[in-house]
């Protein structure tokens, strides 16, 4: 911007074009920021009225883009201003266009209307058609906004035509879209579907896969609103085989249109799973699952999947005979349009022909839906998804009397999906509401996070959820003798340390082993030898950098890392590197020859802000969530723990994908297992916490590692403390050291969820 204010100094208005142009590109791409202070340069130096309105404009529209609306009204009334005083009618549309846009994104609707009838009837004054299709396409969505369906088609017609006439094949393909949303609303569902195959067809003819995807999506609704599921489920799956294709190649995009894109589309995922779950076809609907879990993944990390998408997902030959009757529909319906447009001498023809085709299309739907009927009728799981079943096969597989559950949220309620040898075996639908389900959680995260809240009232809680996500199943549970729960959460739930749900009488962590995964692709099912192991253990004991002490680390630390023949404390050989000895550079050359990587320092961790996430150093440096991947050698490390205050813990206004990101850094490089905190730990508890899994992990009966930090649970739960390692009071052992070294005036009471149960285990439980 500088450059080009030089130049504009000396040569006048000339070089301002460019720098508009500049500016514009700021604010495509979404770097607003540099938008705002290129078009503010760009006005401040304008030497002429039309470049001042066409750099007020840019800012009005680049604050209505940051929902800045009052700043966007502001900046588009003055460009308008300055046009009406030259007279200039295309920049007066423009002006109009912009404050009838901000009004719209606003909700002023009918403040929306009257500046599109202003620039409508300007753009007929001026007779240009691009701004007359522009301005009665926007009226006609605020007319439906209102419910004024016949304005709105009346307006959308018009607007098509006039798009028609201009060759804008776009245009004429979301115009058709638009006004299939029209027909939707006035219950004209044949209307509807005529408009979106007319949509599909321009868009598939133009490559436009965006376009593509939202019109099988919304024929996808339409046939779920006509009561044709098996219909519906197919061209959703359509849709999110188009998704996939433009996932592959979303990282030439910004990162703020590359999470806009993802949250336009995850809504087809669980659309699609629900429709799936509604008719028990939940062997499709998990293979859905997978995928809009790697969906989330990346968007919260930033970061491609190393793994397969598996977007092939499979069809039945009545899905597949029904696809090729709609690209049949849209082969013709192209042909027609062309034959209309030049009044061809085949019109009659071919109107005949597509009345067949349209009849065939609705012949095949109907064929569907029986064969879907019959197949349901014999086939709970109705389709192999062999790339999911084989995942979840192996992870159930790899331990006895394994079943793994996958509970879906949806605005409509909650479905359980479970999976037992030989794959899905059954799912449920749990009659809570979305807002029920959350409100309940967020009270019990609440409850957990506080040592002294009441016991009573927190186990009330947890009832509540254990009987919408377990109960269900506790026949399931019971009949086949299950012994370890494997859970893929999905949104609030990952809020929740499954170990702490409550029966009535026990806690879960009291009848099972329980881990979780974040999906079956980043899974493995290796076993380690424990008596093989080396350990680096990295840690931070001393008030630094605004954080405080972390007293319990040293004792944490030498308990678990035995260094040297001569060191006779310590369950595994390793190193160990504390305070200063604790920093990057020896962190990442440490790490080559060790299984398991024990980190006891503070962690910051963002909601929603990947990048500003960090583990703090022995030295007080941080050290960012997304360095991790740049270590080659986690690929060689089967664990890693993060003893650490507050390590996977976001903020509970996000859909809790955070707390599955920071293990995905780890899974994603290669580690099998990740053990972190859910919420801001007790220091004393979580070291006694920590041996007590070590100690487990290298006990002469082998156990896994899920059973290892159950057994560490119980000691605190149970108040099993002795020879854990650290003086301890208030559970049969008398010291005053712990409550003493904290301030404490009373001893605490390790019984209470707040210190047992933090810390959840995800990815390979074994």
């Amino acid at each position: 911007a500088q450059r080009w204010l030089l130049l504009a100094q000396q040569l006048g208005d000339e070089p301002m074009l460019p720098l508009i142009r500049l500016a514009w590109n700021y604010a495509y791409s979404g770097r607003y920021a540099d938008a705002l202070d290129t078009f503010t340069t760009a006005r401040a130096q304008a030497a002429s009225i039309d470049l001042t309105i066409d750099a007020l404009t840019g800012l009005g529209w680049t604050h209505a883009y940051l929902g800045n609306y009052p700043a966007a009204v502001t900046h588009h009334q003055q460009a308008l201003e300055l046009a009406q005083s030259l007279q200039d009618l295309s920049r007066q549309g423009y002006g109009w266009s912009g404050l009838g846009w901000t009004y719209l994104q606003s909700g002023q609707v009918e403040a929306a209307i009257a500046a599109y009838e202003q620039q409508l009837a300007l753009a007929r004054q001026g007779q240009d058609r691009r701004s007359q299709a522009n301005a009665l396409s926007k009226l006609g969505e605020a007319y439906q906004r209102l419910d004024r369906l016949a304005e709105a088609e009346q307006a959308l017609t018009a607007s098509l035509a006039l798009l028609t006439q201009l060759g804008d094949q776009r245009g004429q393909g979301y115009g058709h879209l638009r006004l299939a949303a029209v027909y939707r609303a006035q219950a004209n569902p044949t209307a509807a579907i005529d408009q979106l195959q007319q949509t599909l067809g321009i868009h598939q003819a133009i490559g436009n896969r965006r376009g593509s995807a939202i019109a099988l999506s919304q024929l996808g609704a339409v046939m779920a609103e006509q009561e044709n599921p098996a219909a519906a489920i197919a061209l959703y799956k359509q849709a999110i085989a188009v998704i996939e294709t433009i996932r592959q190649d979303i990282d030439r995009l910004s990162r703020e249109q590359q999470d806009l894109y993802r949250n336009t589309v995850a809504e087809t995922y669980r659309t699609l799973v629900a429709l799936l779950l509604s008719q028990d076809r939940f062997l499709e609907a998990q293979q859905v699952l997978e995928l809009l879990k790697g969906n989330e993944l990346e968007q919260f990390t930033h970061q491609a999947r190393s793994t397969p998408s598996h977007s092939d997902l499979p069809y039945s030959n009545a899905e597949t005979q029904l696809l090729n009757q709609q690209g049949s529909l849209i082969a013709l319906g192209n042909q027609v349009d062309a034959c209309l447009k030049s009044q061809c001498g085949e019109l009659t023809f071919l109107l005949d022909q597509r009345e067949q085709v349209n009849a065939d299309f609705y012949a095949a739907i109907d064929r569907l839906e029986a064969e879907m009927r019959q197949r349901l009728s014999q086939d709970r799981g109705v389709l192999d998804t062999e790339d999911f079943s084989r995942a979840a096969r192996t992870i159930v597989a790899a331990e006895p009397n394994t079943i793994l559950i996958y509970p879906f949220v949806s605005e409509q309620g909650l479905w359980l999906l479970w999976g037992g040898p030989g794959g899905i075996n059954g799912s449920i639908s749990v009659p809570v509401s979305e807002a029920e389900l959350n409100q309940t959680i967020l009270a019990l995260r609440h409850a957990l996070e506080s040592p002294t809240s009441d016991v009573t009232e927190l186990q009330q809680l947890s009832h509540q959820l254990y009987d919408w996500l377990i109960a269900p199943l506790a026949t399931e549970l019971k009949e086949n003798a299950i012994e370890n729960l494997v859970f893929s959460l999905d949104r609030q739930l990952r809020y929740l340390p499954m170990a702490a749900l409550f029966d009535g009488d026990h806690y879960l962590v009291e009848r099972y082993d329980i881990h979780t995964i974040l999906s079956a692709d980043l899974t493995r099912t290796d076993r380690l030898d424990w008596q093989q192991v080396q350990v680096l253990a990295v840690g931070l004991s001393e008030a630094i950098a605004g954080f405080g002490a972390l007293p319990g680390v040293p004792a944490e630390v030498d308990a678990i890392v035995r260094e040297g023949e001569t060191d006779s404390r310590g369950i595994f050989p390793g190193v160990a590197l504390l305070n200063e000895a604790f920093n990057r550079t020896a962190l990442r050359n440490q790490l080559w020859g060790h299984q398991v990587l024990h980190i006891a320092t503070h962690g910051v961790f963002v909601a929603g802000e990947q990048e500003g996430s960090y583990l703090v150093t022995g030295d007080g440096t941080p050290l960012p969530i997304t360095d991790i991947r740049r270590f080659e050698g986690l690929a060689q490390v089967h664990l890693v723990v993060l003893s650490a205050c507050e390590t996977a813990l976001g903020g509970t206004n996000q859909d809790g994908i955070e707390i599955s990101s920071l293990a995905y850094h780890f899974l994603n490089k290669g580690v099998q297992t990740v053990v972190a905190s859910l919420w801001a730990v007790d220091d004393f508890s979580t070291s006694l916490l920590m041996q007590a899994f070590y100690g487990a992990l290298v006990a002469d009966e082998p156990v896994t590692q899920a059973e290892a930090l159950r057994r560490a649970q119980l000691q605190l739960l149970q108040g099993d403390l002795a020879g854990a390692g650290l003086p301890v009071r208030g559970l049969g052992v008398e010291s005053t050291a712990i409550g003493e070294s904290r301030g404490a005036t009373t001893p605490p009471d390790y019984r209470h969820p707040y210190y047992w149960a933090p810390f959840t285990l995800m990815g390979n439980g074994l």
